[in-house]
């Protein structure tokens, strides 16, 4: 019984999504502290401030949602009401983290 319990918790660990770290913020929903573009900009999440980047301006206070992340820098977008409705977590393979 031990044994099978804990091959059962390593298998789920082995397979889930990451929920720490860079790659644990895709999906993650924060807020605009400094006007966020092309060129950077600065966005607040799960307390803490990260250096963020749009393709699109996004002006101070817009809520944002993360799409990437690479080497400490966001990539984000608008929320928009389609970004508040719950999602099938296997659709795209991400889990969202919660707190």
């Amino acid at each position: 019984l031990f044994f099978l319990t804990v091959t059962t918790l390593v298998v789920r660990a082995q397979f889930s999504a990451p929920t720490t770290g860079e790659a644990g913020l895709i999906g993650e929903t924060g807020r605009v502290i400094e006007r966020v573009d092309a060129a950077g900009g600065k966005v607040f999440i799960h307390g803490e401030y990260w250096n963020a980047q749009s393709r699109d301006p996004i002006p101070e206070g817009e809520a944002v949602i993360v799409t990437q992340a690479v080497d400490l820098t966001l990539t984000v977008k608008p929320m928009s009401n389609s970004d508040l409705t719950p999602k099938d977590p296997a659709e795209d393979g991400l889990h969202k983290h919660s707190t």
